[in-house]
C-alpha cells in the first residue's frame, strides 16, 4: 500500500496487519508449537510455525467479517494461532487413540521363553552381574591396556605420545 493512502476494505486491512505481525506471529506459534511438543500433545516437528500463521492468514483473509467486535485484529490473530494449535493437538490425539484401537494386543510373554527360572529367581540377575571366573593359569591379552613406557619417567618428556608430555600410552 502506498504511504498516505488508507485500506478501502477489510480484507486490505486484515492483509496489512497480517505484514506487520508476521514474525510475531511466527515466533509466538513457534513457542506454543513446542511447548504442545514438551508436553507430548504433537509430536517434534510433525507441524511448522509458518504453517499454523498461514492457516490463520488464510481464515482472515477468507473471513474478515468474523472477527469478534470485542477483539482488536491483533488479538484475534493470536486466538486463531491459539485455536488452530488445539484443533492439531485434537486431530492428533485422535490418530494417535484410533492407532491404539486398530493395533493388535501383544500376547503376554511366558517367563520361561526369557531365561527366568522359578526355582531359581536371581539366576539371571547375578548371571549377568558376576563375570565368569578364568581359570588360575589364564593370562589376559596385553592388547587395549595402559602400558607406562621408562623415557616417560625420568623426568624428560615422552617421546611415543602424540602431546610429548603424557606419561601413559595406549598400546
Amino acid at each position: 500500500m502506498e504511504t498516505g493512502t488508507w485500506p478501502t476494505t477489510n480484507v486490505r486491512v486484515v492483509s496489512d496487519l497480517l505484514q506487520v505481525h508476521d514474525k510475531q506471529m511466527v515466533a509466538h506459534a513457534t513457542r506454543e508449537l513446542r511447548v504442545a511438543e514438551l508436553v507430548d500433545e504433537l509430536p517434534r516437528g510433525i507441524i511448522e510455525a509458518r504453517d499454523v500463521v498461514d492457516e490463520v492468514a488464510r481464515i482472515c483473509l477468507e473471513q474478515p467479517c468474523k472477527k469478534p467486535e470485542t477483539l482488536s485484529y491483533e488479538q484475534w490473530f493470536y486466538q486463531l494461532i491459539r485455536q488452530e494449535l488445539d484443533r492439531q493437538c485434537r486431530l492428533f490425539a485422535e490418530e494417535r487413540l484410533r492407532r491404539i484401537k486398530l493395533a493388535p494386543e501383544e500376547e503376554a510373554s511366558d517367563d520361561e521363553s526369557e531365561g527366568y527360572d522359578a526355582e531359581c529367581p536371581l539366576g539371571l540377575i547375578t548371571s549377568e552381574i558376576e563375570p565368569e571366573r578364568k581359570p588360575a593359569g589364564a593370562s589376559y591379552p596385553r592388547s587395549g591396556r595402559f602400558t607406562a613406557r621408562r623415557s616417560c619417567f625420568r623426568g624428560g618428556t615422552c617421546r611415543h605420545s602424540p602431546a610429548g608430555n603424557q606419561a601413559l600410552v595406549w598400546r
